[in-house]
């Protein structure tokens, strides 16, 4: 189980290190701040305002309940994805419900 949480932190970590280069300075884990295994909070990373984002770094995912995980009701809940081999940051998957894509639709 110690090599799962490790393996989880350490993605919070690489997707915190790519928001800060990509304009979020006060992006952190929850984990960091909060000094503890991250349960408590609705978010793994915290520092992105209006935003709850929950990280997932496995090969099976239940969608549903990752994006139930960082739904607090107020931020807009983003489940993150690193997919199997996939490195860079900027080629993981955010995945949302659709209500919060609704104005990104519009012209």
């Amino acid at each position: 189980m110690q090599d799962v949480r490790r393996k989880g932190h350490d993605t919070e970590r690489a997707f915190v290190r790519w928001l800060k280069v990509n304009g979020f300075p006060d992006a952190t884990t929850s984990r960091a701040v909060l000094g503890h295994d991250g349960f408590a909070q609705f978010s793994d990373i915290i520092g992105v305002d209006g935003y709850n984002i929950e990280v997932k770094n496995r090969v099976k995912l239940n969608i549903g309940e990752s994006l139930a995980q960082a739904t607090d009701g107020v931020s807009t809940p983003i489940c993150v994805v690193k997919p199997y081999g996939v490195v860079d940051p900027a080629d993981w998957w955010a995945i949302t419900y659709v209500r919060y894509m609704a104005d990104w639709w519009k012209p």
